[in-house]
């Protein structure tokens, strides 16, 4: 009775367990390669997702600051691997007052220290005294150079209409120095007030429209190929040179990483259109490439 119970319950052979083993190997190699097709498909989405997110948030912030910028302010440069972009930055656009009778309009005619807008400021910080005031921005260059601005008609001019000049005025310009602190006031609930230090200030040129811009300085985007980055840059002072590096100091924010190419176009607005910024920008992953255009309309009425 013993030995054929020891005969039943007896284990499999080495030989057994052997090719017991070799099939399972050969069974969960297949289900291996079988699942590893989705599961890479979804990691490769998951990638693609990512640069396009990535693209797209790069681009519609430039596309928000673009739009905001003071009127015809946007330049654009080339210099090795950086494209770089620049503008000058819009806090708030109001409409000041040019006549009528008892209202403290602003004088042309001569530099003016004070004078008043119609309604309240609403998005600027009053306690702020870094702001600076722009009224009839042309931007105007010499040929198609942005880095050759003309004296006392562009903003990143960074000297006067010379003296021997007839247009605009001699000694004016279209900006407020940084010489002369602009503190901004709502004295009453239906009027603004800006006052400008010192002995005050002569703008170049009234706007048809009346129009006041305030800013807080420029604003750039830099694409470096060769670092693969796209970075926005902030608080720094107007240059006539557009900038394409900036050293220590300057804020910076990294908008996208991976960024293997980018081409930004500005293109001049005329009587019949709009200017437009087209901004192109392609982003690179584990070989695989990501491309997004937008075309920004710029509207440059000063």
């Amino acid at each position: 009775m013993l030995k054929k119970i020891i005969k039943e319950i007896k284990g499999y052979t080495l030989v057994e367990l052997v090719l017991t083993m070799a099939l399972m190997g050969i069974l969960l190699g297949a289900i291996a390669k079988i699942s590893s097709v989705p599961i890479q498909a979804y990691i490769d989405t998951l990638r693609r997702a990512d640069l396009v997110d990535s693209a797209e948030m790069a681009i519609r912030r430039m596309g928000r600051d673009i739009q905001r910028a003071i009127p015809n302010s946007v330049r654009t440069k080339a210099s090795g691997s950086v494209q770089a972009l620049e503008l000058l930055n819009t806090i708030e656009g109001k409409q000041y007052r040019a006549q009528g009778p008892a209202i403290n309009s602003l004088d042309f005619t001569a530099a003016d220290t004070d004078f008043d807008v119609w309604g309240p400021f609403q998005y600027v910080n009053l306690a702020n005294l870094s702001y600076r005031v722009v009224i009839y921005n042309t931007g105007a260059i010499n040929g198609s150079n942005f880095d050759s601005p003309i004296a006392g008609t562009n903003v990143y001019s960074t000297s006067n209409a010379p003296v021997t000049s007839t247009v605009p005025p001699p000694g004016t310009h279209v900006i407020t120095p940084t010489s002369l602190v602009v503190t901004l006031s709502n004295p009453t609930g239906s009027t603004g007030h800006v006052n400008i230090s010192g002995t005050g200030w002569q703008f170049a040129f009234p706007s048809p429209k009346q129009r006041m811009y305030i800013t807080d300085g420029p604003v750039s985007y830099l694409c470096d190929t060769s670092a693969g980055t796209l970075t926005r840059y902030w608080g720094y002072t107007i240059a006539g040179v557009q900038p394409t590096s900036f050293a220590g100091g300057v804020q910076s924010a990294l908008l996208a990483s991976n960024v293997s190419a980018c081409t930004f176009t500005y293109l001049q607005g005329s009587v019949n259109r709009n200017g437009v910024a087209i901004l192109r920008i392609t982003l690179t992953s584990k070989g695989e490439s990501v491309t997004l255009i937008n075309e920004v309309s710029v509207r440059n009425v000063p």
